[in-house]
């Protein structure tokens, strides 16, 4: 896999995490209004899990992104 296929494919993971994420929290509300104790349950642990996922493929994304700033830092320096 090409460094740019992998990067696509780690945004696309995060964007699905950030929706996760959404999902959860929509379920957990209407859950709640509905008294289902399962749904507020169901729902929490899938609002966690799509952060989890968010933060893994972001925190990889910074990484990378670091990595290239301090490369290109220091290809200006040296030109």
């Amino acid at each position: 896999m090409t460094p740019e296929q992998q990067a696509t494919l780690e945004a696309s993971l995060a964007a699905a995490g950030s929706k996760a994420t959404y999902t959860g929290a929509s379920t957990s509300v209407v859950a709640w209004f509905l008294s289902s104790e399962f749904g507020v349950l169901f729902g929490i642990l899938l609002g966690v899990a799509g952060l989890a996922v968010n933060w893994f493929y972001r925190h990889r994304q910074d990484k990378r992104e670091q990595a290239e700033h301090e490369k290109r830092m220091g290809k200006e320096v040296d030109d």
